[in-house]
């Protein structure tokens, strides 16, 4: 071969590479880019970013990246390809692929860009598309049962930033997720929250480092003799301008920008200075549940982080649980198994809500690690209210108490709610009835004056 036709060669293989993914061979955001770049820009028109998040494939018996995922990667986006642009016109991205018009952002984020300025019509075929992983009628969802969210923002097409889109595209997915929702068109409104998110982004940094966050105590009751056995730890955040802001509102703001590791690592550190007095002056068998993330587990030196608090403050790994909310334990990686893993093997106590975890995780719930369960009697009550009955929660909790593992009900503001979680039964009861949530010096006085 010719030293010019090498030369050519080469460069079309570095810029292949350049703008496509290693694995599933799909062109990337820079391949966007450019495609958008080279499209004529037609005044009355405006592009739509359309951002599909696969977040769930249950199916997937490893997370290696083997001959199955990449089938089934290339299935899942032959869908969005043939279903949106049987509606909409989709800007192509690749001609020399039949993935001619998805480009993956990242690692289960696809993206599609259309030209319209019909954006009734644009929500219409999100939504419809969204009943793919329902009604189980596409060519992937016949195969896995899958999870995705699909966030979309639009902009004119004079005033087009590719960056931009695609930010506020991820917000909008942000938005689905809090509210869970299938989907989300970022909007005007969204971008006044865009601002107030920043604002709090900004100030969280400084009330970690100011120490101007609360930790809160819920105690948690045995049965036997309904005492106080440990608490659960609530952060509350009362800003002197912004007012009290949820945890439910700056906790995903950590998580996005960075934060969540300070965040994570003042809890519990703070956590476990007052449980190193509720030890010494109340109860030495006393526990805290602290709730964390599966992402909180993505920190590096997660382990030791905790292990440094523990040490300072002297107390044993037996007396902090980690309640997780999140856990679907078939769809981790490895190392966040590892992590898990080596929290139950030093002693800690792991903790999951039931009502939230995929049945098909029940062999990990069973399986030693975990703890305890937590159930909600409102969302009992409403399963009741809605299905008639409780026979699998029943079943479950029979499972759960011949295998040893706690039950923990929470929620309980009344004598029927309690009343309905001790038949279950329950050994563990947590709620308004007994005690609201206190900041510490309160907490330490309620427990002196009812706990004693």
């Amino acid at each position: 071969m010719a030293l010019a036709e090498r030369l050519r060669v080469n460069k079309a293989e570095i810029l292949y590479e350049a703008t496509h993914d290693k694995i599933f061979k799909l062109a990337n955001i820079a391949k966007l880019e450019f495609c958008i770049n080279q499209t004529p820009k037609l005044a009355k028109n405006k592009y739509s970013v359309i951002l599909i998040e696969l977040d769930e494939v249950d199916n997937f018996t490893t997370i290696d990246k083997n001959q199955e995922q990449i089938a089934f990667i290339n299935s899942f986006v032959s869908d969005i390809q043939r279903y949106f642009s049987s509606y909409l016109h989709v800007i192509d991205v690749d001609n020399d692929s039949t993935i001619r018009k998805v480009c993956l952002v990242r690692e289960g984020l696809f993206a599609i860009t259309i030209t319209s300025s019909d954006e009734a019509l644009l929500k219409t075929t999100i939504k419809e598309f969204c009943k793919l992983q329902k009604l189980n009628n596409s060519t992937t969802a016949q195969l896995y049962k899958m999870h995705f969210v699909i966030g979309a923002a639009t902009k004119e097409s004079n005033d087009f930033s590719l960056t931009d889109i695609v930010n506020q595209a991820q917000q909008a997915i942000n938005i689905a997720n809090s509210k869970k929702l299938d989907f989300w068109i970022f909007n005007e409104l969204d971008k006044f929250n865009q601002n107030r998110r920043v604002e709090i982004a900004t100030e969280l940094q400084k009330a970690i480092d100011n120490k101007e966050l609360i930790i809160y105590h819920q105690p948690k009751l045995g049965v036997d003799k309904l005492e106080v056995i440990g608490s659960e730890i609530l952060v509350r955040w009362e800003h002197s301008e912004l007012g009290e802001i949820s945890p439910s509102e700056f906790v995903p703001i950590a998580k996005d920008t960075g934060l969540i590791s300070s965040l994570t690592e003042w809890v519990i550190d703070t956590s476990c200075q007052n449980l190193s007095k509720l030890i010494k002056e109340f109860d030495p068998n006393y526990h805290v549940a602290i709730n964390i993330s599966v992402s909180d587990l993505h920190l590096s030196q997660f382990l030791a982080m905790v292990q440094k608090s523990l040490d300072t403050y002297r107390i044993a790994a037996k007396h902090l649980t980690f309640e997780f909310t999140d856990l679907k334990f078939e769809n981790l990686d490895n190392n966040i198994k590892k992590t898990i893993i080596g929290l139950k093997r030093k002693g800690y106590r792991i903790s999951v809500d039931a009502l939230k975890t995929p049945l098909s995780n029940l062999g990990f719930v069973f399986n030693g690690l975990v703890s305890e369960i937590k159930l909600d009697c409102r969302e009992i009550q409403n399963i009741e209210a809605t299905q008639g009955n409780t026979t699998v929660i029943r079943q479950l909790v029979s499972l759960t108490n011949t295998n040893g593992i706690d039950v923990v009900g929470i929620g309980i503001d009344s004598l029927d709610s309690e009343n309905m979680m001790l038949e279950l039964p329950c050994n563990i009861v947590q709620g308004f009835k007994y005690c609201e949530p206190l900041p510490f010096h309160m907490y330490i006085n309620w427990l002196n004056t009812n706990a004693r």
